[in-house]
């Protein structure tokens, strides 16, 4: 381009004449800022465009003074451009001076894409140009011409024209638009993920699908260029956006079946060409791939500049989960009968399997569970079927978990790029409230659910007080309660009603606690700390004491193989030592922490070996406990077998009282000490002391002491004391045998224990046969 000086003078020599010299330009430029009826702009922020895009232009020109006859041409476009609402003189005779040409032009669609090596009408994705993505490319143009005329004189004078031409060429870019498929993790209405770790679904399960279109200057030109989404998704129902959290599932479950309950909103945001929804295939759809594609047509102002398409593959497969199960008494809640106890089941899920096997990293959902309880009676009752509905889920729970979960979601969160954290630990419950049962899932989904996503242990608790139907005496006494229990995957995974497994409870017969009482006047300070008593010699005794927790967690061990269960279980049986403070009176509720089984009675069943016996036959047993006791200075150690059925005070009195004496023959006498004083353990007779011979209190003892009077002091464990006088004998007859001495009793009590009854039955009809 050039600039045309002022006319200079010419002189001609040799007979020429002299003219002044005319000079012409033209300066092509282009404008960008040309915005749509909504203000949107039609050109990219770099001042390129794509097609159907507009720029404005603007000529300028001029013509020297000495110019004749100054023309100015035709804008003529070319290529991929054209021109339109062109604004000044074309194709006409101007004036001498300067002046402009401007206007406005549009990028062709099809010339453009063609000359970026596409096919006119686009379609090519980027794999149709020969161009890089945002490599621009002049396309075509405009231009103009400008012109006049000079008089040159050399032998003769002729006109000769003069003229300028300059061109306006923008960069076009190629409309390369990719659509990337990535697949996100929802979560169903329960919180829990809806997918599997290895990333395939189930029925039901929502094929989450984001698609988002990359393009260059996608989001500055928002409101200018649009992009039409078109779906295939054969053999899958469309489950909306991600924004379903109401009802969805209307067109996945059989006719007639309550609607889904959708899923949970995923936390995402979307430009400008983004998208989210999610697939489902429906129940009963075959298992296998299914295809998913996704054409998306980019326009510009409405006019279609280019398309693309992809497509990806979700994997739709059974759900058969394999469960492992072991029943197991729930002995951590601290009941005093079993009756009252909860009860439980250990799981251990392998995985789901279909004909290549089990996948451990495909997800079991536990959402109903269905009891049946029978309690029936060894003397000929008629059995009696418990309500269903008294039963609740009260809790799930699992040990820590160290196997393969950690890699599975690492491998998971791979696949799934962008989507929530998965859970810390592959059991995840939303069931701390409960659910009645016999009801379908749906109708209460924030309750009664749990979700193994990865194989791994846990269990299920469920709570069912039915002592007050099984023990009264009277009527009734039923000695046998039986729940058959089944564990569903309802309304879940295309199924309505799915059982996984089931099983059979048998409560044990037994009592688990007793109450234990010290009380003391003189309001000191109380201390109490229980222990199984395991004392040496007691396997050759012919018996054999294991702490609870230990023989639980060898019976499950035993059963199951399967350490991680017997673990569980034994974690779940109160603690061994048990603890106790009080000022003036403490109470607590001693749990039976150690169960003692005699060879003989063993034998006499047919068991070769404690392992033989059912858990429920075994808590039945009982055992002799240490009782540590301390009341303010003072302490006392005893063993004292675990009578279940009878609760045990031990009164505490440090001070001085009187005692009532009476004569009852030649060389005995009866005495009595108040309620609080406690058991009678030692007599100084005439300043002589012996220990009592049994365990009296709030009773007439008896203790010899032959004919003469005197002074009589009674002890207690605490060095409390008792006194009174000894009345002579005077003849005195006597009014009643005295209470059985402590010796008589023991003897007494050797051939119970021999018959097989416990220690603890053969303490209780010691007690009852002295009042205690």
């Amino acid at each position: 381009m050039w600039r045309w000086a002022p006319a200079a003078l010419i002189v001609l020599f040799a007979g020429g004449a002299a003219w002044g010299d005319c000079s012409v330009y033209v300066d092509g430029l282009a404008t960008y800022g040309i915005v749509d009826a909504d203000g949107n702009p039609r050109n990219n922020p770099d001042n390129t465009l794509y097609p159907n895009d507009m720029f404005g232009f603007e000529f300028s020109y001029g013509f020297s003074s000495e110019c004749i006859d100054p023309h100015v041409g035709v804008v003529a476009d070319s290529g991929a451009v054209l021109k339109h609402a062109v604004r000044g003189p074309q194709n006409s005779r101007v004036p001498a001076g300067s002046g402009t040409v401007s206007g406005e032009a549009a990028i062709l669609v099809g010339e453009a894409n063609r000359c970026h090596g596409a096919p006119a009408g686009g379609g090519g994705g980027r794999d149709g140009y020969d161009t890089k993505p945002g490599q621009p490319r002049r396309c075509g143009g405009l231009s103009l011409t400008v012109w006049a005329y000079k008089i040159v004189c050399g032998q003769d004078c002729r006109k000769v024209r003069v003229s300028a031409t300059d061109g306006v060429y923008p960069d076009v870019v190629a409309p390369m638009a990719d659509i990337t498929l990535e697949r996100h993790m929802l979560r169903d209405m329960q919180g829990y993920p809806a997918v599997n770790l290895d990333g395939t679904y189930y029925a039901w399960d929502p094929a989450a699908i984001v698609h988002a279109a990359r393009f260059i200057h996608k989001d500055a030109r928002a409101g200018t260029i649009s992009f039409l989404y078109e779906r295939a998704h054969p053999g899958l129902y469309e489950e909306g956006g991600f924004g379903c959290d109401h009802v969805c599932r209307r067109d996945l479950a059989p006719d007639g079946a309550p609607a889904g309950t959708g899923f949970l909103p995923y936390p995402g945001e979307y430009g400008n060409g983004d998208g989210a929804y999610a697939y489902a295939a429906p129940a009963g759809a075959p298992h296998g791939a299914y295809t998913i594609t996704y054409r998306v047509e980019i326009q510009n102002e409405g006019a279609p500049i280019n398309s693309h398409h992809n497509r990806t593959r979700i994997d739709v497969v059974g759900y058969d989960p394999v469960f492992v199960h072991y029943p197991y008494t729930v002995l951590a809640d601290g009941a005093h009968r079993a009756y009252e106890d909860r009860q439980g089941v250990l799981l251990r899920y392998e995985g789901s399997a279909d004909e290549q096997g089990i996948h451990p990293d495909r997800r079991a959902k536990i959402t109903n569970f269905y009891p049946h309880t029978v309690a029936r009676s060894a003397a000929g009752l008629e059995p009696l079927g418990l309500n269903g509905s008294e039963m609740a889920w009260n809790s799930s729970w699992a040990p820590p978990h160290d196997g393969g979960y950690p890699g599975a979601a690492e491998s998971f969160a791979a696949v799934m790029g962008g989507s929530p954290a998965l859970p810390p630990h592959p059991v995840n419950t939303t069931s701390a409230g409960g659910c009645p049962p016999e009801t379908p899932a749906r109708h209460h989904p924030f309750g009664c659910h749990m979700m193994f996503l990865h194989a791994s242990h846990g269990a299920v608790r469920f709570w069912q007080d039915v002592g007050a139907h099984v023990l009264p005496e009277s009527p009734r006494w039923y000695d046998d309660v039986t729940t058959r229990m089944g564990l569903a995957s309802d309304d879940w995974a295309g199924r309505l009603r799915h059982t996984i497994l089931n099983y059979t409870y048998a409560y044990p017969h037994a009592l688990l606690a007793h109450n234990f009482t010290m009380e003391s006047p003189q309001g000191i300070v109380l201390k109490a700390r229980v222990t199984p008593y395991t004392g040496e010699g007691n396997r050759t005794e012919g018996r054999v004491v294991m702490h609870t927790d230990g023989y639980v967690f060898e019976k499950t061990l035993h059963d199951t193989g399967d350490h991680t269960m017997a673990g569980m279980a034994a974690s779940e049986v109160y603690h061994t030592v048990q603890n106790g403070t009080g000022v003036g009176t403490l109470r607590m509720s001693l749990n039976k922490t150690a169960l003692q089984f005699w060879n003989m009675a063993l034998a006499a069943q047919g068991y070769d070996s404690i392992m033989e016996m059912s858990v429920r036959e075994a808590l039945h047993m009982g055992a002799h406990h240490t009782f540590e006791l301390s009341a303010g200075p003072h302490a006392r150690q005893f063993v004292a077998p675990f009578g279940f059925d009878v609760s045990r005070t031990e009164r505490v009195h440090v001070g001085h009282i009187p005692a009532e004496v009476r004569r009852v023959g030649p060389d005995t006498i009866q005495f009595m000490v108040p309620y609080e004083f406690g058991t009678v353990y030692g007599l100084a007779v005439r300043g002589e002391y012996r220990a009592y011979g049994g365990e009296c209190h709030a009773a007439w003892c008896a203790a010899t002491v032959g004919p003469a009077g005197g002074a009589l002091q009674v002890h207690n464990a605490w060095g409390g004391t008792a006194s009174a006088a000894i009345p002579p004998h005077e003849g005195t007859p006597s009014i009643e045998d005295p209470t059985p001495q402590y010796e008589a009793l023991a003897a007494m009590a050797a051939p119970l224990a021999g018959l097989g009854l416990g220690m603890y039955a053969a303490w209780r009809v010691i007690r009852n046969m002295r009042g205690a």
